[in-house]
């Protein structure tokens, strides 16, 4: 028997949304003039990119959901989820 490493985890978070700043990061930018609003309009931006992944994900679960008693593989699901990542990376 081999024992090797576990296979890292999946990232939890949408891989089209940066990852977060490092403190280093933030200080640069909240020295800069108009910093703090930099900071917002970046997490607001952030949080809307996440939460249309989030819908894009629960629409097509729930269609393949609902087709899950068909034979024939679900293409619209997957337009669906293509559609979606189309928008949040626009």
């Amino acid at each position: 028997m081999i024992f090797g490493r576990k296979k890292p985890a999946p990232p939890t978070q949408c891989p089209h949304v940066p990852d977060p700043l490092s403190r280093h990061e933030v200080q640069g930018i909240l020295a800069t003039p108009n910093g703090r609003n930099v900071l917002r309009e970046m997490r607001t931006s952030q949080m809307e990119m996440r939460k249309q992944f989030a819908d894009a994900i629960g629409g097509a679960e729930q269609h393949l959901r609902f087709c899950k008693g068909m034979r024939d593989n679900c293409d619209t699901a997957i337009k669906e989820i293509n559609r979606a990542l189309g928008e949040v990376q626009a």
